[in-house]
């Protein structure tokens, strides 16, 4: 007694299994996506918002928060390490007008600079000088 396989059968059942779930794998995915995706956005939304107010607790949480939801994006952690890195300088001449508007210009670049490349990541087309800063 010989078996025969009736591959058409086989390849339905296969289809019936593997069909959904494949389905829920590319939802999954496409869920994921969008979640790291609205995750950036609450950042860079953030800190447009608190552009003009650096010490404002929702700017720092947002900052805070760059690292770990931009961690494949060189370029935003560049500008980010970069803000970071003047934020923590201190004026060298407090008394000095021209040393602050320097200082205050330079940070207020560097910030710039890393929304735009947030921007830039999230592909919104936003050009600096819009942010109202520079």
């Amino acid at each position: 007694m010989t078996l025969s396989v009736d591959w058409m059968a086989v390849a339905t059942a296969a289809a019936a299994v593997a069909g959904p779930l494949i389905a829920i794998w590319v939802t999954r995915m496409s869920d994921g996506r969008r979640e790291v995706t609205s995750r950036r956005m609450e950042i860079f939304r953030t800190l447009m918002r608190t552009r003009r107010m650096p010490i404002h607790y929702d700017h720092v949480a947002a900052l805070n928060l760059v690292e770990i939801e931009f961690s494949g994006c060189q370029t935003v952690i560049a500008a980010w390490r970069e803000y970071l890195r003047n934020l923590s300088e201190r004026l060298s001449e407090p008394n000095d007008f021209d040393a602050r508007t320097a200082f205050s210009k330079r940070r207020e670049a560097l910030l710039t600079k890393l929304i735009h490349e947030i921007a830039l990541t999230l592909n919104r087309l936003l050009k600096k000088s819009a942010l109202g800063l520079i």
